[in-house]
C-alpha cells in the first residue's frame, strides 16, 4: 500500500489483480499435487516459522506498551493505566488457563475458564478500563473501529481498462504474485502440519490439497470483493485444537498425556461466524480498550511457547546441566546447543527479513531457504541419528508410499 501511495499507483486495482493471480497459482499447486513436497518439511522448519510468529506477538506488545511512556511528558498516568490494562489482561488470560491443571473447582468449571479465559480477562480489562475507579483518572482508548459499515467505494474492484484501470496493472501484478502464493503455501500447510501432528492423534486424514484448493477459491473472491486475504492462522488454529483436546485426568497438556481430540467443523464455523457478524457489534468494539489487545498478544506469545521444541531447548539454558537429559533424548548437550543456534540464527535472519521494508517482498523464499538448510547444511553439521532426535527423519524416497505414511494422500 505504501509503495502505490509513494508512486500513484492504483492500490485496489494491483490489490486485486495480485490476488487473482495468486488464486490461480495456488489452485495450480493444489491441482498437480505440490503439498507432496511438505515431506521435505520438518519440525526444524515448523518451529522456527512459529518462533517467528511468538517473537512477532512478544515485540509488538512490548513495543505497544513501551512507546507510550516515552512519548508522554511528565504526566505518565495514562501509560501506567494502559500498562496495568494490558498486564492485566495477561495475567487473567494465563491464570484461566492454568486451571486446567488445578486441584481447585469442578472439572467443567476449569475446562470453562481455561477454553474462554482469554475472552474472560478481555470482558474483565473492558469493565475495568469502563469502571469510575479509572474514568476519573485517565480516559483509556478504544479500539480504532468505524461507527457504521460503509466501504466508501464499489462492492467489486475496478479490474478492466475500461473501468479506467491502467493496461500495465495485470501484468505488473504477477512478480508480488508469486511471493505472496509462495507465501500462502507455505503459510497454510505448515500450519497444517502442525495442527496434524501425531501427538495428537486425530482419527480423521488431512486434506492439503483440497484445503489449498478451498484457500484459492476465497483468496480470488475476497480479491475481487477488496476484501483482507485469509490463510492458515498458526496461532488460532493451535489455540483452537488445543481448546478441543482432551487430556488424561483433564490435567493440563504439559503435564499429561493427550487421549483425544474432539474433531468437529461445528466449533469452527461458530467461531467464523461470530467473527463475520462482529461488524454488527462495532459501537460495542470501540468499547474495548485497545490496551487490552496488546496484553492479549503477551498471553498468545507466552501460549505458543509450549510445545515447541525449539523454545524448550532455549529454556534448558537456564537449567543445572544435571537436569539436561530430561529435553535432549539422549543427545549430547553441547550438539543440542550448536542445533539450537542454528535455529536461533535462522529464526533472527528471518525477524530482520520481515522487518526490513525493501526486502520484505523476498519473506517467502528465506522460509523456503529454510527447507534448504535442514536438507543440506544441517546433515554436514551433525550426525543423523543426533538430527532424528532433535528434529525428524526425512523420507529416503519421495515415492507414494512414503507420502501415504506421512498423511499427505488419506482423507
Amino acid at each position: 500500500y505504501n509503495l502505490c501511495v509513494q508512486n500513484s499507483w492504483p492500490f485496489l486495482s494491483l490489490y486485486a489483480w495480485t490476488g487473482l493471480w495468486c488464486a490461480l497459482l495456488l489452485a495450480f499447486l493444489a491441482c498437480g499435487g505440490a503439498c507432496s513436497l511438505l515431506v521435505f518439511v520438518t519440525q526444524f522448519t515448523d518451529d522456527i516459522f512459529n518462533g517467528l510468529v511468538v517473537i512477532t506477538f512478544l515485540i509488538t506488545a512490548c513495543q505497544q506498551i513501551a512507546s507510550p511512556f516515552l512519548a508522554a511528558g511528565v504526566d505518565k498516568t495514562l501509560p501506567f493505566v494502559n500498562a496495568a490494562l494490558a498486564l492485566g489482561t495477561f495475567i487473567v488470560a494465563g491464570t484461566c488457563h492454568i486451571t486446567r491443571s488445578s486441584r481447585f473447582l469442578r472439572h467443567c468449571i476449569r475446562q470453562f475458564l481455561a477454553d474462554f479465559g482469554p475472552a474472560i480477562a478481555m470482558g474483565g480489562a473492558t469493565i475495568a478500563a469502563h469502571s469510575s475507579l479509572l474514568a476519573g483518572v485517565a480516559h483509556v482508548d478504544g479500539l480504532m473501529v468505524p461507527c457504521n459499515l460503509d466501504l466508501g467505494r464499489p462492492i467489486f474492484l475496478p479490474l478492466l481498462p475500461a473501468a479506467g484501470v491502467p493496461i500495465w496493472v495485470p501484468l505488473a501484478s504477477l512478480p508480488p504474485a508469486v511471493f505472496l502464493s509462495v507465501s500462502f503455501f507455505l503459510d497454510q500447510n505448515i500450519t497444517s502440519r502442525v495442527v496434524n501432528k501425531p501427538s495428537y492423534g486425530l482419527r480423521k486424514g488431512a486434506t492439503y490439497h483440497l484445503d489449498l484448493l478451498v484457500l484459492a477459491v476465497i483468496v480470488a473472491v475476497c480479491s475481487i470483493l477488496g476484501l483482507p486475504w485469509m490463510v492458515g492462522s498458526t496461532v488460532q488454529s493451535l489455540s483452537h485444537v488445543r481448546a478441543m483436546t482432551i487430556y488424561s485426568s483433564g490435567d493440563d497438556e504439559s503435564s499429561a498425556v493427550v487421549t483425544g481430540v474432539i474433531e468437529t467443523r461445528f466449533t469452527g464455523v461458530v467461531v467464523s461466524s461470530l467473527i463475520g457478524a462482529s461488524f454488527l457489534l462495532l459501537p460495542l468494539l470501540r468499547c474495548v480498550p485497545a490496551s487490552a489487545i496488546n496484553g492479549l498478544f503477551l498471553y498468545l506469545g507466552i501460549h505458543m511457547m509450549r510445545g515447541n521444541a525449539f523454545f524448550q531447548r532455549v529454556r534448558l539454558l537456564l537449567y543445572d546441566p544435571k537436569f539436561y537429559a530430561e529435553g535432549l533424548n539422549g543427545v549430547r548437550p553441547v550438539v543440542a546447543h550448536s542445533f539450537t543456534a542454528l535455529q536461533a540464527i535462522c529464526l533472527i535472519c528471518l525477524w530482520r527479513m520481515r522487518s526490513a521494508p525493501s526486502i520484505a517482498l523476498a519473506f517467502p523464499l528465506a522460509v523456503l531457504l529454510l527447507v534448504a538448510i535442514r536438507l543440506f547444511l544441517a546433515p554436514w553439521l551433525f550426525q543423523e541419528q543426533d538430527l532424528i532426535r532433535l528434529d525428524e527423519a526425512l523420507p529416503e524416497r519421495c515415492n507414494r508410499g512414503t507420502l501415504l505414511s506421512r498423511g499427505i494422500y488419506t482423507r
